[in-house]
């Protein structure tokens, strides 16, 4: 239970966990190198990176699995994407730079003649499993954009082309907005597969819409998770994107970080004393009473495994310190 599910001192054992035998002798999962540059304000500023307020912090996101195997049209084939309702398959539907992209070098463009609801595209899932034994969801997102009329939608289909769950109609602007939607896929012993469409909400419409960042997700929550991709950065709390074969032509997900620290490694490269916390946020004025001081070329390792579930955090007196080291943890607790 959280601490704030406990709203006095008598329940004091719920601000403390032990971990238990099983997961203290767990094996270290993950790592997190680190290099970079602390400063007196406490930010930790990693080479070639942007400052963070604390050395690493755990994470707290569940894994997400994108399903879509093309999803921010890197690559040039585009044949996953299904034309609906455009006269024109190939000029009709198009990988673009026109626009600067939402992510990448290129977004999906979809360039409707007619004047009627639902033009645009849509991509096909694999079968999925119904409800047999608990409740899953099919869940998509996208950011669009277009020009300054004309508006869109997106929608799960069955997968004749029956549309089962949209969005709501979004007013095409020229800056990328992300939608999303949901939909429970019913009780059946038989595998099912959907369209993910993103068609003209309206039946006046001129403008051409671009598409980027499509993610498809079969989950038991309901809820559209963030963009995941196989080329996106390992994260500062160690979570690892990768592909599951070809990159761009492949489903993609996002591996858990860090959620229990059990080891530090830090060493100060500069003439400046360093100060590390443990699940501590350190002040100025109690960095002699709370942090562990690291001097000049000194390593401090934590020589026993530790059980950590927040963060690492540094700080320094008299001017920024340079750093490196690695944080050792596990994916759970």
């Amino acid at each position: 239970m959280a601490i704030s599910d406990y709203l006095d001192a008598e329940h004091w054992h719920g601000w403390e966990i032990d971990p238990s035998t099983r997961t203290s002798v767990h094996a270290w999962t993950k790592y997190i190198p680190f290099n970079g540059v602390v400063g007196t304000n406490g930010e930790f500023t990693p080479t070639g990176g942007a400052a963070r307020t604390s050395l690493m912090t755990v994470d707290t996101n569940d894994p997400a699995h994108n399903l879509v195997t093309n999803p921010r049209v890197e690559d040039t084939t585009i044949s996953m994407f299904t034309p609906v309702g455009l006269t024109d398959s190939n000029g009709d539907l198009s990988r673009s730079t026109a626009v600067t992209a939402a992510l990448g070098a290129a977004s999906l463009l979809a360039s409707p003649t007619g004047s009627v609801v639902g033009e645009g595209f849509y991509w096909t899932t694999s079968t999925l499993p119904g409800n047999v034994q608990a409740p899953r969801y099919i869940t998509a997102s996208c950011v669009v954009r277009g020009g300054s009329s004309g508006a869109v939608k997106l929608a799960i289909q069955s997968s004749a082309g029956v549309e089962l769950a949209a969005s709501s109609a979004h007013t095409l602007t020229t800056s990328f907005v992300r939608l999303s939607v949901s939909y429970l896929i019913p009780y059946t012993s038989t595998p099912v597969a959907f369209r993910v469409a993103v068609v003209t909400a309206t039946a006046a419409h001129s403008t051409d819409f671009y598409t980027d960042k499509i993610m498809v997700e079969s989950n038991t929550t309901g809820v559209a998770n963030t963009y995941v991709d196989g080329a996106l950065p390992k994260t500062a709390s160690g979570q690892h994107y990768q592909w599951e074969g070809t990159a761009h032509e492949s489903a993609s997900r996002v591996r858990p970080g860090v959620r229990v620290i059990r080891g530090v490694r830090i060493r100060n490269d500069s003439a400046n004393p360093l100060y590390v916390g443990i699940d501590a946020d350190l002040l100025t004025t109690n960095l002699a009473e709370e942090g562990i001081q690291v001097i000049q070329n000194e390593v401090f390792e934590t020589i026993f495994p530790i059980d950590a579930r927040n963060k690492i955090t540094v700080r320094t007196t008299g001017g920024d310190s340079t750093v490196h080291g690695v944080v050792w943890g596990l994916h759970e607790g």
